[in-house]
């Protein structure tokens, strides 16, 4: 089988075929034609042909049979004609039911069913996608594939062939011999139960596949790469960049991410000096990489970052300039051009006072696209622990000393090792054969899910870190991660990007998620059948063989322990939602109490209006030469500047939709009255210009109406978020068997062995 396999391929081989650009085009076009029409479908041009074209793939596979006799349809038109705005992960049963079907005919019949399965999948290229025939049968594709794709489809053909003679062979054996040969039939099921476990992984696989692409199956050679991609063994144990890159592109696209999203950070505070710099340093780089560019680097990439960030610290001439026209502004604290830039050892608090001195320090903050963000989260959760291939090999010894259990219990009752028998051995080392490598597959997807959840768990951890401000131990987390700052709360573009955030991470690797919680079900009943098996026994026919034993124990009792690891892990995840929330409604906390301040600080510089035109009234009646008053400078009173223009009206502020796109508001963190305007210029941080003492002065400044309207949006953002939050993870919680990844998921856990022994306690109470 596929799953099977695709582990016999070796590393170097992958290697050479990566360098080999000759099979790639044809996948390379597909998808730029791809993308191409579903721009064009966004945006409404889309031609009647494409239209209909779309529908006809979308009944499942029908218009390929139809077309079949016209012309030869590649993989490029189907996926270019599919022009998919809303490509939700489904599970289509048609197609798991029919490659279900599919391979139990052919590890039944082996040969005898290829006539049948040519039937089902309409064309030679269905049977040599899927390795049920050697390439060179099909004569088709023999000129497209390198001889190292054709000697890797050979091989994965082999395999398949291999484990159905073991399957058969065994069984036939067995059925013949079985009053002379001392083989039990718990055996005999372990190993039927194995290969349908396999089964049911690839038909899952192809369960989860879109239509289109089932259909594109039985058209078009499938690259190798392509192939191994969609394998849980190698496309999601340790995530490559390339998949990882895709699946996050297809996240964006399902849940309509914002490609101009950004997000805005706090000063880094809570680190040391040098730290800070280092932090200053890694957002100015994620605002300027590219997704490949963050894939592509390594741990010494950005450790050179961080060597070059002290290197300008001391360096006078790299400092920021300060300039004093009109009204002073601010030195920049992220320099685009030069890196992180600072006059006094990266302080976050660097600015010049305004005017007379009101107002406080305008604090500086950074930009960085939230797209990158899902990227560099991405990166630094597969790559934190990697599970090293050659372990492998280990975990195959490990299933096969498992597997012969029976043997060993053999010995025990006195009885040969491999049966006393030439039939009794040739039957005992097929059965062997298939069950270790089968068992070994079963616990590396165990080994897959637990990585899934871990993955997960770590990258909803990494959400929560940018909320939390201070406490947070951060000693389990990379060294990347521990330098990002806190998210600033006040800017609502920043809780909206958060969100982004957080939705893309939860939903990146869908398919492979859904794919492997079906399969611990499907694992978790199977081993539930051998459980069953010894409870007949020792009910229906009142004894108890060990061999019986050995079987149904050894593996329930690792499925036992994998389980609990999977619901503490999957359990974690659903705990995150809860942080998350708790952690909003502390910011939710503070915005309203930036908001509280400002509003006490407009009403303060109002009351101090009111007392300066009480004084300026109580002057001029006082001075009989009223003229004289108004026309000498010397005597004139202080008068305060005309009140600049809002850039927003205020009718236009009142009608305000929920989302709209203002310019962001930066609020200082000992500022009650002074606001300032993003320097749209700087693609990371630092403004310029300041208000004067009533928030309306000149260098960018607000009206005030402005920005209680930014920081009540503010408010009901993070208000909203928080109760989406709470509403996704009821609706949609991470699941195990069926149920919730907690409590209840614990005691259905628990019960099955409890069961179990109840059940021997009553029959060594019988006995």
């Amino acid at each position: 089988m596929e799953e099977a396999s695709a582990p016999a391929v070796t590393r170097s081989a992958l290697s050479r075929l990566g360098r080999m650009s000759t099979t790639a085009s044809s996948t390379t076009a597909a998808r730029e034609s791809d993308s191409t029409l579903r721009r064009k479908g966004s945006s409404g041009g889309e031609d009647v042909s494409d239209v209909e074209s779309r529908s006809d793939v979308r009944r499942g596979g029908k218009a390929w049979r139809e077309g079949r006799g016209r012309h030869q349809t590649t993989l490029a038109e189907i996926l270019a004609h599919q022009g998919r705005t809303n490509d939700w992960v489904r599970f289509h049963m048609g197609q798991f039911l029919r490659e279900y079907i599919s391979h139990f005919l052919f590890f039944t019949l082996g040969p005898l069913s290829l006539p049948l399965l040519r039937l089902v999948y309409g064309s030679c290229l269905g049977l040599s996608n899927r390795a049920f025939i050697p390439p060179f049968v099909c004569g088709a594709v023999g000129h497209e594939q390198t001889p190292l794709e054709r000697k890797i489809r050979f091989k994965m053909a082999r395999s398949q062939y291999l484990d159905w003679f073991c399957q058969m062979g065994a069984i036939i054996l067995y059925i013949m011999y079985t009053p002379h040969i001392h083989v039990s039939a718990i055996e005999v099921l372990y190993m039927v139960i194995c290969i349908q476990l396999r089964i049911l992984v690839v038909s899952v696989k192809y369960g989860f596949m879109p239509d289109y692409q089932w259909a594109a199956r039985s058209m078009q050679p499938v690259t190798i790469k392509e192939f191994l991609n969609e394998l849980l063994f190698y496309g999601w144990l340790n995530s490559p960049p390339d998949v990882a890159m895709e699946q996050a592109k297809e996240s964006m696209q399902r849940l309509g991410f914002p490609s101009g999203a950004m997000t805005r950070f706090q000063p880094p505070e809570h680190l040391v000096a040098s730290e800070q710099r280092h932090a200053y340093a890694l957002l100015e780089r994620l605002a300027k990489m590219q997704p490949t560019d963050i894939y592509s680097m390594k741990q010494a990439d950005y450790d050179k970052i961080y060597a070059e960030s002290d290197e300008m610290a001391v360096k006078p001439e790299h400092c920021g300039k300060a300039t004093t026209s009109g009204h002073h502004q601010t030195t920049h604290q992220m320099d685009v051009e030069k890196g992180p830039v600072s006059c006094q050892n990266f302080s976050p608090d660097v600015s010049l006072p305004a005017d007379s001195g009101e107002g406080g320090d305008v604090v500086q903050y950074a930009l960085v696209p939230t797209a990158n963000l899902v990227h560099f989260f991405i990166v630094e959760a597969s790559g934190h622990s990697r599970f090293p291939s050659k372990w492998r090999w280990l975990v195959l010894f490990f299933s096969a000393i498992i597997c012969m259990g029976p043997s060993f219990a053999r010995l025990h009752v006195g009885k040969p090792f491999f049966g006393g028998s030439w039939q009794a051995t040739l039957c005992i080392c097929l059965i062997l054969w298939s069950t270790a490598w089968n068992t070994m597959y079963n616990y590396f997807f165990l080994i897959i899910a637990y990585r899934e959840f871990s993955r997960r768990r770590d990258l909803m951890r990494y959400c929560g870190y940018l909320l939390c401000s201070e406490g947070v131990r951060t000693e389990t987390l990379p060294r990347n991660l521990r330098l990002m700052p806190r998210l600033e709360s006040s800017d609502s573009q920043s809780i909206r990007g958060w969100m982004f955030l957080r939705r893309t991470l939860l939903d990146w690797g869908r398919k492979f998620q859904l794919r492997i919680q079906l399969y611990s079900s499907f694992f978790f009943a199977a081993n539930l059948i051998l459980i069953l098996w010894l409870v007949w026994e020792m009910l229906a026919e009142g004894r108890l063989r060990p061999l019986t034993v050995v079987v149904a124990g050894v593996h329930n009792v690792l499925l036992g322990a994998c389980m609990l690891l999977l619901i503490f892990k999957a359990k974690g995840i659903n705990d995150m939602a809860a942080i998350h929330s708790l952690l909003l409604y502390g910011h939710q906390e503070r915005v309203t109490s930036i908001l509280t301040r400002h509003v006490f600080g407009i009403e303060a510089r109002q009351q101090d209006a009111m007392a300066a035109e009480d004084d300026e009234y109580n002057y001029t009646h006082d001075n009989n030469d009223t003229n004289e008053t108004a026309t000498d400078p010397a005597t004139s009173p202080p008068t305060s500047p005309q009140p600049r223009p809002s850039e927003v009206p205020h009718a236009h502020i009142e009608s305000m939709p929920s989302d709209p796109s203002l310019p962001p508001i930066i609020v200082g963190k000992r500022n009650t009255g002074r606001v300032q305007r993003w320097d749209s210029r700087s693609a990371a941080g630092g403004g310029s210009g300041s208000g004067n003492g009533n928030g309306n002065g000149g260098g960018g400044g607000l009206d005030d109406t402005t920005v209680l309207h930014h920081l009540y949006l503010a408010l009901e953002r993070i208000k909203l978020v928080a109760e989406q939050i709470k509403i996704e993870h009821a609706r949609e919680p991470i699941t195990l068997l069926g149920f919730r990844a907690g409590p209840d998921l614990l005691r259905v856990s628990i019960a099955i062995p409890i069961f179990g022994l109840s059940v021997l306690s009553q029959y060594f109470s019988r006995s």
